[in-house]
C-alpha cells in the first residue's frame, strides 16, 4: 500500500487563497480594496515585513499567543519578529 501523494506548494497556496477570499467576502462584503489577503511562502516574519514594505501598508494586524519562557524559545514568535522589523505600525492581538 502506497501513501497518497502530498499536495504541492502551488496546490496549498491555491487552497489557502480560496479560503481567504471566502473569509473576506463573508466577513467584509464589498470592501472596495480596503482589505487585502495574500498567501506568501518563505520565512513568515521576513515575508510579512517585506510584503508590507513593498505594498506601502499602513498597518499590520497579527495575532499572538503570548507565550513566554521555554515555550517562546522553542516555538519562536513571528509576531515579535514583525514587531521589531516592520516599518509601519503593528497591532498584536492576543488570542487564547
Amino acid at each position: 500500500m502506497t501513501a497518497p501523494p502530498l499536495p504541492t506548494v502551488g496546490e496549498l497556496k491555491e487552497a489557502a487563497s480560496n479560503h481567504l477570499e471566502g473569509f473576506i467576502k463573508d466577513n467584509f462584503g464589498s470592501s472596495d480594496g480596503d482589505v487585502t489577503a495574500t498567501v506568501l511562502t518563505g520565512r513568515p516574519a521576513e515575508e510579512i515585513v517585506q510584503y508590507a514594505k513593498d505594498n506601502d501598508a499602513e498597518i499590520i494586524i497579527m495575532s499572538t499567543h503570548g507565550y513566554s519562557g521555554i515555550k517562546h524559545v522553542v516555538m519562536g514568535s513571528t509576531t515579535e519578529a514583525v514587531l521589531r522589523k516592520a516599518e509601519c505600525p503593528v497591532l498584536a492581538v492576543p488570542i487564547s
